[in-house]
């Protein structure tokens, strides 16, 4: 399975459709909007919204941690590229009824 899903991703890069910046992966706006919207109407779209929410609880909650001190900038230049991605799953958060979700996603990167 781990290898199909390589090869799509390989496949995406390939077409130009998804970019890769060192160990990261990221793509247009407009792709983003358009893969959205198609996954609007596929089943298990919600799991996956939720499971896209716990990943940025993470981040939130492993950057919460280290927001201050000696750890502080490096910290902050990861939450920078994590920006796009804690951002939409707070608004996925709020606007499906996991409001305290969101809440606790922004109140652990408030620093």
């Amino acid at each position: 399975m781990l290898a199909a899903e390589l090869g799509v991703v390989q496949s995406l890069v390939e077409q130009s459709l998804l970019r890769r910046a060192g160990d990261r992966f990221w793509m247009l706006e407009t792709i983003r909007e358009f893969a959205l919207e198609r996954l609007g109407g596929l089943p298990g779209r919600e799991e996956l919204l939720a499971a896209h929410a716990a990943f940025a609880l993470g981040v939130a909650q492993k950057a919460g941690q280290r927001l201050e001190g000696a750890e502080a900038p490096a910290t902050a230049r990861g939450v920078d590229v994590e920006h796009d991605n804690l951002r939409a799953a707070m608004e996925w958060a709020y606007a499906s009824g996991h409001a305290a979700l969101g809440v606790e996603i922004a109140a652990l990167l408030e620093r």
